[in-house]
């Protein structure tokens, strides 16, 4: 488990991307995407 800091207070979170490892964190104005090095389910 791992604490990933972002700009604002995250919302909600979903994996996504060709690969399913991109972790997009909603915020109340912004959408940020992370690389994984995991694929997520």
């Amino acid at each position: 488990i791992e604490t990933i800091a972002v700009p604002e207070s995250p919302a909600n979170m979903t994996f996504g991307g060709k690969d399913h490892k991109t972790l997009f964190i909603t915020a109340r104005t912004s959408l940020y995407a992370v690389p994984m090095s995991v694929k997520g389910q």
